[in-house]
């Protein structure tokens, strides 16, 4: 397996993603997502502050890892932080270590970038995902936290 870092220039990656994306979900949460164009897939790739990490093996993606570097205000997390915004799996490649090498493989990324912390958004259901964040070192800093979603636009 290897594992790389999408560039501008990987937009046929991000389509296959997305159009395999029930492949990558958790059952019964994914369907085939609408691919971005050409333009938005080189400006979302050609974005030193988003990070997409792709998995491969024999040069197919098995797993993919989403994640944004955000700016912070107060000094105690660093200058930066690290959000993950998606992790996922192809069905057939599951508790193969993928997951965990993502984790791994952003972790070094981050640590050359001088960032020391990230946080990760999962549903308490989801007993798969929250095994992999506690393996990885993870802890809920508040089980009181609650999420909004809300239009901007």
């Amino acid at each position: 397996m290897m594992i790389r870092r999408l560039g501008s220039g990987d937009g046929d990656v991000l389509r296959i993603l997305a159009v395999d994306n029930a492949r990558f979900d958790e059952p019964g949460q994914g369907g085939a997502l609408r691919p971005l164009g050409p333009d938005a897939a080189r400006r979302v790739l050609g974005d030193e502050k988003t990070h997409v990490l792709v998995a491969f093996l024999d040069d197919e993606p098995v797993g993919f890892l989403f994640a944004f570097e955000l700016l912070r205000r107060a000094a105690d997390v660093g200058p930066s932080e690290l959000y993950v915004d998606e992790v996922g799996v192809r069905d057939d490649h599951r508790r193969e270590g993928v997951a965990r090498a993502l984790l791994d493989a952003l972790s070094q990324l981050a640590r050359g970038r001088g960032i020391t912390n990230g946080f990760v958004f999962t549903n308490a259901s989801n007993a798969p995902a929250v095994a992999l964040y506690e393996s990885f070192g993870g802890v809920r800093p508040n089980p009181d936290d609650v999420m909004f979603d809300f239009r901007l636009g």
